[in-house]
C-alpha cells in the first residue's frame, strides 16, 4: 500500500511541475521568465514542506478519513476555480488564434502561440 501511495504521489508531483510551470510562464511577460519560474518552484517547495505539517495540525480534530474526504473536496473546489480562471481565457485566446489563422488563408505568421 505504501509504494502504491509513492506512486500516485510521484505522478501527481511529476505531472503538476511541469503543468504549473507552464500555466506560470504563459502569463508572464517574456524578461520576466526567470523571476516567475523561481517564484513558482519557490511557492511550490513551500506547499510541498508546509502542506503536510498544515494538515497534520487537523488530524488530530477530523481524523484520516475526514480529512482526505476534505482534501479531496479542496482538490475539487481548486480545479473549478482553474477551470473559470484559466480554462476559459485560454479557450478565448485559441478563438483569437484560428480567427488569424482562417484570415490568412490557413497561415499565421503573427500568432502567438
Amino acid at each position: 500500500m505504501l509504494l502504491l501511495a509513492a506512486i500516485f504521489i510521484g505522478l501527481g508531483y511529476g505531472s503538476f511541475s511541469p503543468f504549473g510551470q507552464a500555466i506560470a510562464i504563459r502569463n508572464s511577460e517574456a524578461h520576466r521568465l526567470g523571476i516567475t519560474t523561481s517564484t513558482f518552484f519557490g511557492f511550490m517547495d513551500m506547499g510541498v514542506g508546509f502542506g503536510p505539517f498544515i494538515l497534520g495540525m487537523f488530524m488530530p480534530l477530523l481524523g484520516y478519513r475526514n480529512l482526505y474526504f476534505a482534501s479531496a473536496i479542496l482538490a475539487l473546489l481548486i480545479a473549478v476555480i482553474y477551470h473559470f480562471v484559466h480554462g476559459r481565457l485560454f479557450r478565448i485566446q485559441r478563438t483569437r488564434w484560428m480567427i488569424r489563422i482562417n484570415q490568412n488563408n490557413g497561415f499565421c505568421i503573427t500568432c502567438d502561440f
